[in-house]
């Protein structure tokens, strides 16, 4: 009979570290699910940050270059085509060409007659818009 009693207590302890390890087991899933949804949220985090640097960076180049897309390309260090220039950047943010590139800064600039230019900055990452700024600028006419 002493036997029998100690059985049910020592399978009762057992089922009892069972349910202490699952629920820890839960809980350790849960914590690892959200440091990874951080770590995720950091990185679109610093994507977002650099693309507004960059493209503040490249609305302040277009306005000192006067809407001149060849003068915008010397500054920026970009591929003019018609009206449009491409700046590819690495995954560091420095700039790179445009067949290794990881970000595309593409700007748009439309001229107008009244000389109000307009410039539309998009920057991609993998065909995934992260960022995009519209700049009005008074062409000099002097």
């Amino acid at each position: 009979m002493y036997t029998q009693q100690q059985s049910k207590k020592s399978s009762l302890f057992l089922m009892e570290l069972i349910i202490v390890l699952f629920f820890f087991a839960l809980c350790s899933a849960v914590c690892v699910n959200i440091f990874a949804k951080a770590k995720l949220i950091n990185e679109q985090s610093y994507e977002l940050n650099k693309s507004v640097i960059a493209a503040q960076n490249a609305a302040q180049c277009f306005k000192a270059a006067d809407s001149d897309i060849t003068k915008l390309a010397d500054l920026l260090n970009g591929t003019a085509e018609g009206n449009t220039l491409k700046i590819g950047y690495d995954k560091n943010w420095q700039n790179s060409e445009l067949t290794n590139a990881v970000n595309i800064m593409t700007i748009n600039i439309k001229i107008s007659k009244d000389n109000l230019d307009k410039a539309y900055i998009t920057i991609f990452k993998a065909d995934k818009v992260i960022y995009s700024l519209e700049v009005n600028h008074l062409r000099n006419t002097q």
